[in-house]
């Protein structure tokens, strides 16, 4: 089973909980939900009818990059995108949401495959036009902390595609430690 089989029944999850108790939108457990927060049933249909068309596309993306990894920047992007609008006093239900977390698996997806043909705007254009596009939109022209959680995940798309998140160890090219202290 794929974390993305796994969202389809959070989102209708935490969509039929957050109807029958608001308050599991708010600070504490907020955090949590938030992950899996869609506004109303037109958006909830809309994310499930992209899983459902594109399941394929982000299976395979999931397993070309590793269940681990796309689950990490599901929730390290969903987290910092919430985070920041709930300390900059957007507690009533205004959270990013579910699309904190769907930006930063956009961002993974621009920094490891960014000629990768991904719908957004319900247009399919490579993932590259759609950062840029998103950056500009959301953040120059709204000012919008939307871009944060796509950020995050190209930076995380970046330092996984180059290795920089496991440092190779300095050579001695004279030898081992020991050999160096024998001479």
């Amino acid at each position: 089973m794929f974390f993305v089989d796994f969202l389809i029944g959070a989102y209708l999850l935490v969509f039929v909980l957050a109807k029958l108790f608001p308050s599991i939108t708010q600070p504490p457990i907020g955090y949590l939900t938030s992950f899996f927060l869609v506004r109303d049933a037109f958006t909830l249909g809309l994310y499930m009818a992209i899983l459902f068309f594109f399941l394929r596309f982000f299976e395979t993306f999931e397993k070309s990059v590793g269940t681990p990894k796309f689950v990490l920047t599901y929730f390290l992007a969903g987290l910092v995108g919430n985070l920041g609008l709930f300390h900059i006093g957007a507690l009533e239900a205004e959270t990013l949401g579910a699309k904190g977390a769907i930006m930063g698996v956009i961002g993974l997806i621009v920094a490891l495959h960014p000629y990768e043909i991904v719908f957004e705007f319900l247009f399919p254009l490579p993932a590259v036009i759609i950062a840029i596009l998103l950056i500009g939109v959301k953040f120059m022209l709204e000012g919008s902390l939307e871009v944060l959680p796509l950020l995050v995940g190209m930076m995380l798309g970046y330092l996984w595609k180059t290795g920089i998140e496991r440092p190779r160890p300095l050579a001695n090219p004279r030898g081992t430690l020991q050999e160096t202290f024998r001479r």
